[in-house]
């Protein structure tokens, strides 16, 4: 499902866990960063994440976004970002590894287990195929089963569905891409899917690991001088004047 945005039109806006915000359009500045004009004032650190919910579409429509502009006071304007090439964003992605192995998943206060299958994941997300009829906004639990490590239930939010079939499962049912954003991590899942992450960055980006941490060593103490020299130096220059 595709929701493009229009100047003018009415959104709302969600900060952390508490904080409801409602602007408007005011206009694209490039791709994938947006101005919204605001009633009120507002001011976010650069980084904070929004979530950007368009009203009045059923199934819901998301834009997961982010502050990119450091504003010193509150003003009546905000700029997002969603793009990680636009030029106004300015704070790294999460990485993402290929990653395949079965779940389940199933709807909150659902009896229903549906199969599933992971492609990838990050460390706050993850893409699955599935047959289960899902809506976007809607919370759902699934299996995480990495390798090596227990098998933990976590709960995740959809951000995003495919609008038509990638495959078919095994039985011919047709399986559709879902995005999952998940949500509060239990610790220990959290610490073996940081492990997890870490192992695949090292095979699968460690070129671009190298790039990133290239000449952030620290560089080697200069070696202190041999005392012979240095008690010849101090010599020569006790020697008087002629």
């Amino acid at each position: 499902m595709t929701i493009q945005l229009e100047k003018n039109d009415t959104v709302r806006l969600a900060i952390g866990a508490t904080r409801r915000e409602n602007a408007r359009v005011k206009r694209w500045v490039d791709n994938g960063c947006v101005c919204l004009s605001f009633s009120g004032n507002i001011a976010l650190r650069p980084g904070t994440k929004v979530q950007l919910e368009i009203p009045n579409t059923n199934p819901r429509a998301f834009y997961y976004m982010q502050a990119v502009e450091c504003l010193e006071k509150e003003k009546t304007e905000l700029y997002l970002s969603r793009n990680t090439n636009s030029q106004f964003d300015q704070r790294r992605r999460s990485w993402r590894v290929p990653y395949a192995a079965q779940t389940v998943i199933q709807k909150k206060g659902g009896q229903h287990l549906a199969d599933a299958e992971f492609t990838n994941i990050s460390m706050e997300a993850a893409y699955l195929l599935t047959t289960e009829s899902v809506s976007v906004g809607e919370e759902v639990s699934l299996r995480l089963v990495l390798p090596e490590y227990p098998e933990h239930t976590v709960t995740a939010r959809v951000m995003r569905l495919s609008d038509t079939a990638l495959d078919r499962d095994v039985n011919g049912k047709e399986r559709y891409g879902m995005l999952v954003c998940f949500e509060k991590l239990q610790r220990l899942a959290k610490r073996h899917l940081t492990y997890f992450m870490w192992q695949q960055i090292r095979k699968t980006h460690l070129r671009h690991l190298q790039l990133v941490f290239a000449g952030t060593a620290r560089k080697p103490r200069k070696a202190p001088e041999a005392p012979a020299k240095i008690v010849a130096e101090v010599d020569k220059r006790a020697q008087p004047l002629d």
